[in-house]
Protein backbone atom coordinates (compact mmCIF):
# COMPACT_ATOMS: atom_id res chain seq x y z
CA UNK A 1 0.00 0.00 0.00
CA UNK A 2 1.52 3.27 -0.87
CA UNK A 3 1.85 6.35 1.19
CA UNK A 4 -0.93 7.99 -0.19
CA UNK A 5 -3.63 4.99 0.32
CA UNK A 6 -2.77 4.69 4.60
CA UNK A 7 -5.19 6.07 6.12
CA UNK A 8 -5.90 6.99 9.79
CA UNK A 9 -8.04 3.93 11.22
CA UNK A 10 -4.06 2.37 10.30
CA UNK A 11 -2.81 3.85 13.46
CA UNK A 12 -5.54 4.69 15.81
CA UNK A 13 -5.18 5.10 19.57
CA UNK A 14 -7.47 5.28 22.14
CA UNK A 15 -8.57 8.68 23.07
CA UNK A 16 -6.61 11.25 25.54
CA UNK A 17 -8.57 13.25 28.06
CA UNK A 18 -8.65 17.05 27.52
CA UNK A 19 -7.79 16.54 23.82
CA UNK A 20 -9.53 19.07 21.75
CA UNK A 21 -12.24 18.29 18.73
CA UNK A 22 -10.44 20.71 16.28
CA UNK A 23 -8.53 19.97 14.74
CA UNK A 24 -9.97 16.85 14.31
CA UNK A 25 -9.52 14.08 11.34
CA UNK A 26 -11.66 10.64 10.97
CA UNK A 27 -10.45 7.03 10.06
CA UNK A 28 -11.09 7.08 6.70
CA UNK A 29 -8.73 10.43 5.99
CA UNK A 30 -5.48 9.94 4.91
CA UNK A 31 -2.69 9.96 7.47
CA UNK A 32 -0.64 12.53 5.51
CA UNK A 33 -3.78 14.79 5.73
CA UNK A 34 -3.43 13.73 9.96
CA UNK A 35 0.49 14.94 9.50
CA UNK A 36 -0.57 18.22 7.65
CA UNK A 37 -2.59 19.25 10.10
CA UNK A 38 -0.66 18.25 13.38
CA UNK A 39 2.30 19.81 11.84
CA UNK A 40 0.16 23.14 10.51
CA UNK A 41 -1.48 23.60 14.11
CA UNK A 42 1.89 22.33 16.05
CA UNK A 43 0.37 19.42 17.85
CA UNK A 44 1.38 16.11 18.28
CA UNK A 45 -2.10 14.55 18.78
CA UNK A 46 -4.88 15.00 16.81
CA UNK A 47 -8.26 13.49 17.71
CA UNK A 48 -9.99 11.04 15.31
CA UNK A 49 -14.08 11.57 15.23
CA UNK A 50 -17.00 9.94 14.39
CA UNK A 51 -20.41 11.30 13.73
CA UNK A 52 -17.86 14.68 15.47
CA UNK A 53 -17.93 12.83 18.71
CA UNK A 54 -14.20 11.52 19.76
CA UNK A 55 -13.39 7.64 19.11
CA UNK A 56 -9.55 7.95 19.35
CA UNK A 57 -6.56 9.88 18.15
CA UNK A 58 -3.40 9.69 16.22
CA UNK A 59 -0.10 10.75 17.45
CA UNK A 60 2.44 12.62 15.14
CA UNK A 61 5.55 10.30 16.11
CA UNK A 62 3.34 6.96 14.68
CA UNK A 63 2.30 8.85 11.70
CA UNK A 64 5.40 9.58 10.73
CA UNK A 65 6.78 6.15 11.44
CA UNK A 66 3.58 4.39 9.38
CA UNK A 67 4.88 6.68 6.66
CA UNK A 68 8.21 5.76 6.72
CA UNK A 69 9.20 9.35 7.25
CA UNK A 70 10.27 9.34 11.06
CA UNK A 71 13.76 10.69 11.78
CA UNK A 72 14.79 11.18 15.69
CA UNK A 73 15.83 14.25 16.60
CA UNK A 74 18.04 13.25 19.49
CA UNK A 75 18.89 9.64 18.80
CA UNK A 76 19.22 7.77 22.62
CA UNK A 77 22.57 5.61 21.68
CA UNK A 78 24.51 9.02 20.68
CA UNK A 79 26.27 11.38 23.16
CA UNK A 80 27.75 14.94 22.00
CA UNK A 81 30.71 16.28 23.58
CA UNK A 82 33.72 18.17 23.47
CA UNK A 83 35.83 16.05 25.76
CA UNK A 84 38.90 17.21 27.39
CA UNK A 85 40.39 18.74 23.82
CA UNK A 86 37.44 21.18 23.85
CA UNK A 87 37.18 19.51 19.91
CA UNK A 88 34.09 18.04 18.56
CA UNK A 89 34.02 14.28 19.21
CA UNK A 90 30.29 11.85 18.77
CA UNK A 91 30.43 8.77 21.18
CA UNK A 92 27.68 5.89 20.52
CA UNK A 93 27.05 4.16 23.33
CA UNK A 94 27.26 0.23 23.33
CA UNK A 95 25.03 -1.90 23.90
Amino acid sequence: MSMNRKKVEEIILPIKEGLPLHPSVTMGDKIIHAIELMVNNNIKDITVVLNERPIGRVCLDDALKKLGMYVPLYPQAAEISFGDTGAFEERKEIG
